[in-house]
């Protein structure tokens, strides 16, 4: 049976879109329809990359706005060696398994990295008569119920306007799924600081503690000499001084020094990869959880070098930011990972 060929639809399901990129750029192989394995004819490039996302996010009017030859050269959804010779929706992707199954794109999914966590949190709990206790170091101790993803429902019941920091709850009480006392979870698949895309938004939405800030406002006043009719002209990086900014970006914009009010907005820790569970000696029924990289509320210490905080501007067509009333456009700012700023090509650095 032939493979589906991959489409730009498949590319806004889970992680699509990263992996496609990482592989181009990595120079890799991808498997066709007619099941031979190749290269892109076009290097990567990351004025095409920018492309792809916009045609991703913006219904495909980047792709048509180039015109149909170097659209299916630069991406081959469908490619320039011959009609019907399409980039496969391969397992990667989504697509059929070795079973001859194709993987769901819906939250059940257990490719999700969320969901994976979810997963193993649950089994935990099914291997403890369903209830424990997890302590976090400087924290306390939780009991703990579940884990569930967050998904529209709990983002509306909690009055988020735009995807909230946490991706994951761990709950004393499913019917009471914000309660301060549950642990909010901020999740990152594993592959270093690039995995982690972006720490945090800067714009309107990112909430008043982050937008008017003074470092954001200053960063924003500085791009504007690099933005022009269509946008901004080359990528721009800066530092970030502020410890208190940082930690608003990296564990949401409710973060307050040494409090406590945790929720949706202001998760207890960051964790990348699978969590793991060991005895906590010092109290009943009561386990640690660990991730191979994680930071707990407040301590920004394991976010240095490839990890540290540091303003990011890329162009992004439809993207933008409002500056004492002034709208600028063809940019997307944020607070990034400074490996996945540094490695852009024509960097400026203020």
């Amino acid at each position: 049976m032939p493979l589906k060929s991959l489409s730009l639809a498949d590319l806004r399901k889970r992680n699509n879109l990263e992996t496609f990129l990482k592989k181009w750029k990595a120079g890799e192989k991808f498997l066709f329809t007619n099941n031979i394995e190749k290269k892109l004819l076009i290097a990567y490039d990351d004025h095409w990359a920018l492309l792809l996302e916009d045609a991703v996010k913006n219904d495909a009017n980047a792709i048509k706005a180039m015109g149909t030859t170097m659209a299916k050269t630069v991406f081959p959804l469908a490619s320039s060696a011959g009609a019907g010779d399409f980039i496969a929706k391969s397992e990667e992707f989504g697509g059929r398994t070795t079973s001859g199954r194709e993987d769901s794109d819906t939250e059940s999914n257990t490719l999700q990295y969320e969901v994976q966590v979810v997963n193993a949190v649950n089994d935990f709990l099914k291997d403890h008569k369903g209830k424990v206790n997890i302590h976090l170091p400087g924290l306390g101790s939780y009991t703990i119920t579940g884990a569930i993803q967050v998904d529209s429902g709990i983002k509306r019941a909690g009055g988020a306007k735009a995807d909230p920091k946490a991706d994951i709850i761990l709950y004393q009480d499913k019917n009471n799924l914000l309660d301060p006392k549950n642990i909010f979870i901020s999740h990152k698949k594993d592959g270093g600081p690039e995995a982690f895309q972006q720490y945090g938004g800067i714009t309107e939405t990112a909430g008043d503690k982050i937008y008017n800030h003074r470092e954001v406002q200053e960063f924003l006043k500085q791009l504007i000499p690099y933005i022009g009719d269509d946008g901004l002209v080359q990528p721009v990086m800066k530092k970030i001084n502020d410890v208190t900014l940082k930690n608003l970006s990296i564990f949401g914009p409710g973060y307050i020094a040494n409090g406590k009010n945790f929720g949706l907005q202001n998760v207890q820790l960051i964790g990348q990869g699978l969590p793991t569970f060991k005895p906590y000696a010092r109290e009943r029924n009561t386990f640690t959880m660990e991730f191979p990289h994680m930071a707990l509320n407040g301590d920004i210490s394991y976010f240095t070098q490839g990890y540290e905080p540091v303003f990011g501007a890329t162009f992004r067509r439809g993207r933008g930011f409002t500056l004492r009333g002034q709208r600028y456009t063809g940019v997307r700012v944020g607070i990034y990972p400074k490996a996945l700023v540094a490695s852009r090509g024509k960097l400026v650095e203020l």
